[in-house]
């Protein structure tokens, strides 16, 4: 990236929600590292494992180089007052850090005191303390490892099995996290991890590998992770687990594929004189782990004395890019010759070798500027404190500031060279640099040795005027505005005179003044165009600016309903909505569970079965919509008879109808079982208009149930006589002959046996 500011933006990968925003200054190719960067992150960083902890570090260059006394104001917004209220002062230590711990759910902005630094955070962390929290409930269940085992095969892979349980009768979504330790010095080596859903009660049994790439003793460390609710719920550890890859007792080759040198740099990135770094990539043609020594001995190329040497033992890997370090300081200013040999310790013989030679000393400048009208002038004054000659060059820069990219862009380069010793009777340099238009100029020169090691460094910055009009810079602030939301807008001036500034905001607002930066809140979304005006007496500048405002979804303040009703029931839905921005008009809709829909803050909603179902609100302000689910529990309601016909009496043989009608408040079928006492088997039906014969007079208890599908019955019960047929008489029957006589009672049998 080239040199300059930048911003950055964090979102949440499931949604795209806005976590963090902020700037960060890349110094690009540049060894100049005046400005400090302050970053932000919420991470977990204490014994609560929840990322609630609020850290800042202030820096120049790498991480390493922090800056201290660093004040940083922290503000977090205020949904009841809409406006961004105090919260907290903070200011770094002595390594450019700053710690706030167990902050509260809520959306943060925060303003450093170097380079008008400022940036926006949420924190996510206990914004379901209120029991709003979901996946099985707010309940936070525990997870623990039932059985776990393990085993080694091949020699170079552990499988690891274990079996994950869970109090909950519902399915729980855990993350499995293997950590691999080396068992002698308990460095962390690698890690691997698996997701799992499981369920109370459940055998599961899940594996995973690790195999190793060297002869090593390994520690396992394995824990169960509860993503829901972001804390470890269990774990073990396996200990002392040897894993092999070796191939066999043959003395394979190794070499070095690659070497080379360098100094050390200080955090302005000037080559620390007397510290050198020797790296190597050393490779074996075994396809296995194999161990060397490396060994450095030192001599001084003058007088030919030795200095010493140092070693180091790696273990290496057919192919793989290797990368190794040893370090090493000297006394003294001098050449010296470095001898670096690799030693294969298995089979006690050198493998390979190479050398160099190296001048290690510190040279410096002394530097004087000077500046006439538009020209700017610089001598340097080099010294060394070797003392033998040494090579060197020089490097002189000039930049300009682009205001409207804001960063540094390159104008020309200038180059010079020079022979210096210790006797610091050496050559000056000079450079010198006309200007031909006004601005902001930053030059920089760079010193090298003849190894390419940048020795010195120094910059100065010169504000050159050729005419006398305001410059208007950038226009810093936030980089997402929001409607509803006060926002700080500061704007860059150059002018060497007292200047007043007129803003117009694009809303109809205006403001006067000599202040270079204001509070400032639009009421709506969309593109305004934000005009500045800058006023010295003499000249007068105008800039505008175009401003996004984006818009904030509605709000569901309450939704008020019956949640538990019956079936047939009517039941009533009323939201009550907000927005930040007056001049917006928010829609409700509901959707119900046959996809039906009513466009209103009001709703009712005849529920024609039992279940639980899901109602979905939505509030829509024209621009962004937000949703939300409620949930309405229906019980079922057993039929009602709305009609029950029973014959008073009867005769035995004689076909008796009865008829019965019932009714259900939901959709459900009915249907009837009519028990008629008589040990015959129950009639089933849908039709409640049904014919029955008894076989027999006697007095018959009917028993008749009306059941829907959903299980609702209701039954009712009715006494039924039914008398015998009357016997015939001794001296016969008249109007009948004896064989119409046997012919009827032949008759009257064959009824009695067919009755139902």
């Amino acid at each position: 990236m080239t040199e300059g500011w930048y911003t950055q933006d964090v979102y949440y990968e499931e949604d795209d929600a806005m976590l963090q925003t902020g700037p960060f200054y890349s110094y690009g190719n540049s060894t100049e590292f005046e400005v400090v960067n302050v970053d932000n992150i919420v991470i977990d960083d204490d014994e609560w494992e929840v990322y609630d902890d609020v850290g800042f570090n202030a820096h120049q260059g790498n991480f390493d180089s922090g800056v201290a006394d660093v004040d940083i104001e922290i503000y977090k917004y205020n949904h009841s007052t809409e406006e961004w209220d105090y919260h907290a002062f903070v200011e770094t230590n002595e390594t450019g850090e700053a710690w706030l711990y167990n902050e509260t759910c809520g959306e943060y902005q925060w303003f450093a005191s170097t380079d008008d630094e400022k940036g926006y955070y949420e924190v996510w962390a206990h914004c379901d303390d209120d029991g709003n929290g979901g996946g099985g409930g707010d309940e936070d269940y525990d997870e623990w490892f039932s059985y776990w085992d393990y085993g080694v095969d091949p020699s170079d892979t552990i499988t690891i099995g274990y079996d994950p349980d869970t109090e909950c009768d519902c399915h729980v979504d855990i993350v499995v996290y293997i950590d691999v330790f080396d068992n002698n010095t308990g460095d962390y080596i690698d890690s691997i991890y698996d997701e799992h859903t499981i369920y109370n009660g459940e055998e599961d049994w899940f594996e995973q590998d690790w195999t190793s790439w060297n002869d090593a003793t390994y520690d396992f460390y394995v824990y169960i992770y509860d993503q829901e609710y972001g804390h470890e719920e269990d774990d073990f550890w396996i200990y002392d687990v040897y894993l092999s890859s070796d191939d066999g007792d043959e003395d394979y080759n190794e070499w070095f594929s690659y070497w080379d040198y360098w100094g050390k740099n200080d955090e302005n990135d000037e080559n620390i004189w007397n510290e050198l770094v020797v790296v190597y990539d050393p490779n074996t043609k075994c396809d296995c782990g194999v161990d060397i020594e490396v060994y450095i001995d030192i001599v001084d190329n003058e007088t030919g004395d030795y200095i010493g040497s140092f070693y180091n033992e790696h273990t290496i890997h057919n192919e793989e890019m290797d990368w190794f370090e040893q370090d090493w300081t000297a006394d003294y200013a001098g050449k010296y010759d470095f001898y670096v040999e690799l030693y294969d310790p298995e089979y006690g013989h050198p493998e390979d070798n190479f050398k160099f030679s190296l001048i290690m000393s510190d040279e410096w400048f002394d530097d004087e500027w000077f500046e006439i009208d538009s020209m700017v002038m610089v001598e340097l004054y080099p010294g060394t404190n070797y003392d033998d000659e040494i090579y060197t060059f020089y490097d002189f820069n000039v930049e300009r500031y682009n205001e409207d990219e804001d960063n540094w862009e390159w104008l020309e380069s200038y180059s010079d060279d020079a022979w210096i010793s210790g006797s610091n009777d050496n050559p000056q340099i000079n450079f010198e640099w006309t200007a031909d238009e006004s601005g902001e100029y930053r030059f920089m020169v760079v010193m090298y040795d003849e190894y390419g090691n940048m020795e010195y460094i120094v910059d100065y910055e010169a504000w050159i005027s050729i005419n006398e009009a305001p410059i208007i810079g950038d226009l810093d602030h936030m980089d997402e505005i929001y409607e509803g939301q006060r926002v700080k807008y500061e704007v860059e001036v150059m002018d060497g005179d007292a200047v007043e500034i007129h803003w117009d905001m694009g809303d109809g607002t205006t403001y006067e003044g000599t202040e270079l930066d204001l509070f400032h809140m639009y009421m709506d979304n969309g593109l305004y165009e934000i005009t500045i005006t800058v006023d010295d007496g003499t000249y007068i500048t105008e800039k505008t600016f175009e401003i996004k405002v984006y818009n904030v979804a509605p709000r569901i303040d309450d939704v008020m309903f019956d949640n538990l009703g019956n079936e047939g029931d009517t039941i009533s839905f009323n939201a009550i909505v907000s927005d930040v921005s007056p001049s917006d008009i928010v829609l409700v809709s509901w959707t119900f569970p046959d996809g039906s829909t009513v466009d209103s803050s009001f709703a009712q909603y005849v529920f024609t079965d039992d279940g639980q179902f899901v109602i979905l609100v939505t509030a829509f302000d024209g621009d962004d919509t937000t949703t939300e689910q409620i949930m309405v529990t229906v019980e079922n309601v057993a039929p009602i008879f709305t009609e029950f016909v029973m014959p008073s009496t009867g005769q035995e043989g004689e076909a008796l109808d009865f008829n019965i009608a019932a009714s259900d408040p939901g959709d459900d079928t009915i249907v009837f079982n009519i028990d008629f006492g008589d040990g015959t088997s129950p009639m089933i039906t849908q039709d409640g208009n049904v014919t029955h014969k008894f076989a027999e007079g006697d007095t018959f208890t009917i028993k008749v149930c009306a059941t829907d599908e959903d299980g609702g019955e209701t039954c009712r019960e009715q006494i039924l006589p039914v008398s015998i047929l009357e016997q015939l008489e001794d001296s016969g029957l008249p109007g009948f002959n004896l064989l119409a006589v046997i012919s009827a009672l032949g008759v009257i049998s064959i009824l009695r046996r067919r009755t139902h």
